[in-house]
């Protein structure tokens, strides 16, 4: 999070809009003090229309903040929110349903480049205007994988990261 955000959130009721441990753990390592309400937004976006992985992200994220605002009716809340998508191939690869399809995913993904997007929503209310602001950023990373043998995958499949 660019830190000229945190002037914003003086006096706000900071919300994370995930229960993803990594996204809190992100909040914690910044010292903010913040409540968990994981957003109901469904995702189930149509991928195909959008131009990039970073739009689609962009919507997912910006949709949650929204569904988590709209449901508090709070002024002094301040909304975080965050979508990843991983792309290989120009494809935005699914969450994986299973260990067998997160097995599948893992496979795809050994020795091979691919990119990962992740778009952060905010959503406050601005206290010059009195009106709900919303504001959508992204940040692309190339992630190289190593070769993932069977052994290394189900051993990291055990760990629960993968769903």
């Amino acid at each position: 999070m660019d830190i000229s955000y945190i002037t914003r959130i003086s006096g706000k009721r900071v919300i994370l809009a995930s229960g993803s441990p990594r996204r809190k753990e992100i909040l914690e390592r910044l010292g903010l003090k913040f409540e968990v309400i994981a957003s109901t937004f469904p995702e189930n976006l149509d991928k195909t229309s959008f131009q990039t992985a970073a739009a689609y992200a962009s919507e997912n994220a910006l949709q949650k903040a929204i569904e988590v605002y709209a449901r508090l009716h709070d002024p002094d809340a301040f909304i975080i929110s965050a979508d990843t998508v991983v792309v290989l191939d120009n494809k935005i690869l699914e969450k994986p349903s299973s260990e067998l399809d997160a097995r599948k995913t893992l496979h795809s993904l050994s020795n091979r480049s691919h990119t990962v997007v992740t778009a952060v929503s905010l959503a406050y209310s601005d206290r010059t205007t009195g009106k709900t602001a919303f504001e959508t950023f992204t940040e692309t990373t190339e992630v190289e994988f190593a070769e993932l043998d069977d052994e290394l995958i189900t051993a990291y499949l055990k760990t629960g990261e993968p769903l």
